[in-house]
């Protein structure tokens, strides 16, 4: 018999056999093994398997599987009864490789699978109670290849995808103790490679709540996530309208160790965030690009850039986890920061406020309980969430007003809830502006803040130039120096502790009458208004100096003389307290004319006071002097006698000739300046003085 007839005949019995095999296999109906497999599993997780649809094997070189109806039982005490469940179910595995230990599943579906994960009262729905088999009895000897095996070492081999698909996914998580729920759903998934080592290509669509995301590109093979090589990364997608992107490499992406990627942000606007983060300012376009370093507790973000809009910023950020608290280490640097285009909402309302007066820009806010200083907790635990060293340069900032600031400079430090500015500098107005100071939060429920604030020779005139409004004010170079100290948990209660000093002096300029209806400065207004008789003859008044020199004591500030302003018709002296803690004040406000003034801007103003509190103050007089003063005014008038000069109400302007040397402590004030008054009545006397004033302005033709 020739040799390949042999072959033949063999060959062809082995066909036979073959068949015969896959006929036989194909012919037992697996369903029969439904239960066996759902009481392995049973056993495996103390959880039921329920296979309500079809089990079908079928039988080649890539044997699949499918199931129909599969559902797996959720905890006890879970809000719904299953925790997994699969409309349907196909896997094809590579039968030689399997039979070589290696599990390539060449294909995977997955139709309308459905996760719920859920916590309550500290138990999670994903933590099985697993059954363990009996111990064998004492004198059942332990086959040797089972005592001598050691574990396996490194981790369990991933196995080897090909393709997945998978329609209609939702992984559902539910806090049952806060009563929250967040969905994440996949429409379409797929992943496919040319080999079950090769890289996948992959396609994702989905949704996190009602946030849509996008997300396509190629990755390593599933398999290689357990291996030695680096795992490469090639990703680009979208959330909400934002155009994201990574590519790079892993080195243990299973530990998330390793990290080196080119990560890109590009977004036209922020509105498609709205339902993660709340509400956000409208904002132009923003880019964003670095290259994201490190993993596990160190991870490090360098040649960081950022672009909104016109603005731009360049640096390197680290953060490291392994500390009681994450430890971040920022160097910034701005070319530009423009909040009028970054905000555009505020600087609208600015534009108004510049344009109409501050009380047009936004609207009034009632005073709380009668009070105008906020009494809410300040956010001080978030002091303690982190530690940090920052370096911050902005080299020009426009703020929503328009004014601009030049040269920012930061130093800061936060460590255990104590933040230190040393130093703070810019340039503001052509001057220069530092600051440094301490808030020392370390004990979470109140703060200490330590503040010293400099300023030289910033020119307010500026300040209006670069807000379009020169024609409220010109001039005025400004230097300040403010040493505060105060302890609290709100602002109110940091304002009621404040001791230091404030002494802001101001130099020559040009201020219209008009400034302080426009700064909405109601009650300074009506003081103006009162003791300004030029008020309604001369547009503007030109400033000669100007000194806010106050002591402040355990929450009460306090000044004799020590406020002052010197104009070319008059000089404005004021002694007075005010209480921050309660918010009451008492001031006492009186002008001196300096050239031939006479009457209107003599008696009767100097007994302008302003009392009350910060959100009702009320300006009073002491009505039983001013009709005194007015019986000797009319008196003088009716007899045509020189009385009046006697009376003293003539030019004042040797009262106090240099104010503001007084109010710096550079000369002694005169004996006959002196500001104090007795209480003065408010209700009714406002009219009193509307009156007199009136009258004795018709006599000198005002």
């Amino acid at each position: 018999m020739r040799i390949t007839t042999i072959l033949a005949i063999v060959g062809g019995g082995i066909v036979v056999v073959g068949a015969a095999g896959a006929a036989l296999l194909m012919s037992i109906d697996v369903n029969k093994y439904k239960g066996e497999i759902a009481a392995q599993v049973e056993q495996a997780t103390g959880r039921k398997l329920d296979i309500k649809g079809d089990l079908s094997l079928s039988i080649g070189l890539t044997p699949a599987v499918v199931v129909n109806g599969v559902s797996f039982a959720n905890a006890p005490w879970s809000a719904t009864p299953t925790m997994v469940g699969v409309e349907r179910f196909e896997a094809e595995v590579d039968l030689m490789a399997a039979l070589g230990g290696t599990l390539n599943v060449t294909r995977l579906v997955l139709i309308k699978p459905t996760i719920v994960l859920e916590k309550k009262g500290g138990k999670v729905n994903w933590s099985f109670d697993t059954a363990k088999p009996a111990a064998p009895p004492a004198s059942t000897p332990v086959p040797a290849s089972t005592a001598s095996t050691p574990a396996p070492a490194g981790a369990m081999p991933l196995p080897a995808l090909q393709s997945v698909k998978i329609e209609q996914a939702r992984v559902i998580y539910r806090d049952l103790d806060a009563g929250t729920e967040d969905i994440l759903s996949l429409a379409s998934l797929s992943a496919d490679a040319k080999g079950t080592s090769d890289p996948l290509k992959i396609a994702l669509d989905g949704a996190y709540g009602a946030v849509a995301f996008k997300l396509t590109g190629t990755v390593g093979a599933i398999a290689a996530l357990n291996g030695t090589a680096p795992y490469p990364i090639d990703l680009t997608g979208t959330l909400a309208g934002i155009d994201l992107g990574a590519k790079g490499s892993i080195a243990e992406p299973m530990a998330a160790k390793g990290v080196d990627l080119a990560v890109t942000l590009g977004a036209k606007s922020l509105d498609g965030l709205k339902p993660l983060v709340g509400e956000l300012p409208k904002m132009p376009p923003v880019t964003l690009a670095t290259q994201l370093k490190g993993g596990g507790t160190a991870w490090t973000a360098s040649a960081l850039s950022l672009t909104v809009g016109k603005s731009s910023a360049k640096g390197d950020v680290s953060v490291a986890l392994d500390g009681a608290r994450p430890q971040v280490k920022a160097t910034v640097q701005a070319p530009l920061l423009d909040l009028q285009e970054m905000l555009p909402e505020q600087a609208a309302q600015a534009k108004q406020a510049v344009e109409k007066g501050l009380d047009a820009g936004s609207p009034k806010e009632k005073a709380k309980g009668g009070r105008v200083l906020p009494a809410d907790p300040l956010p001080l635990s978030s002091l303690k969430l982190a530690d940090a060293v920052v370096d911050l340069a902005i080299d020009k900032t426009i703020l929503p007003s328009g004014i601009e600031i030049a040269g920012i400079s930061v130093k800061g430090t936060l460590s255990n809830g104590v933040l230190k500015l040393a130093p703070v500098a810019a340039r503001l107005g052509d001057g220069q502006v530092k600051a440094e100071g301490v808030i020392d939060a370390s004990g979470g429920k109140s703060a200490k803040a330590d503040l010293t604030i400099t300023a030289d020779k910033v020119i307010l005139g500026k300040l209006f130039e670069q807000i379009k409004r020169p024609d409220l004010l010109t001039g005025s170079p400004t230097s300040a120096k403010l040493k505060l100290v105060g302890q609290g948990n709100s602002v109110a209660a940091l304002a009621g502790s404040l001791n230091g000093s404030v002494l802001v002096t101001v130099g020559e300029g040009k201020i219209h009458n008009s400034l302080l209806d426009w700064a909405g400065a109601d009650i300074l207004n009506q003081i103006s208004e009162r003791m300004n008789p030029f008020s309604e003859r001369q547009p503007y008044t030109d400033l000669s100096c100007g000194v806010v020199n106050l002591k402040a004591v355990n929450g009460v500030a306090t000044w004799d003389k020590q406020i002052a302003f010197q104009t070319t018709k008059m000089n404005v002296v004021s002694s007075g307290e005010s209480k921050l803690g309660a918010e009451t004040l008492d001031i006492a406000v009186r002008p001196y004319a300096r050239e031939g003034v006479g009457i209107s801007a003599g008696k009767l103003a100097e007994m302008i006071r302003l009392q009350g509190t910060y959100a009702d103050p009320k300006i009073g007089i002491d009505a039983e002097g001013v009709m005194r003063n007015v019986g000797s005014v009319v008196g003088a008038l009716a007899t045509g006698g020189t009385s009046l000069l006697a009376e003293a109400l003539i030019d004042r302007s040797s009262q106090e000739a240099e104010p503001c040397k007084v109010a710096l402590g550079e000369k002694a004030a005169s004996s006959s300046s002196q500001s104090g008054s007795k209480d003065a009545k408010q209700s009714g006397s406002s009219g009193v003085l509307n009156g007199v004033t009136k009258g004795l302005g018709g006599l000198f033709g005002q």
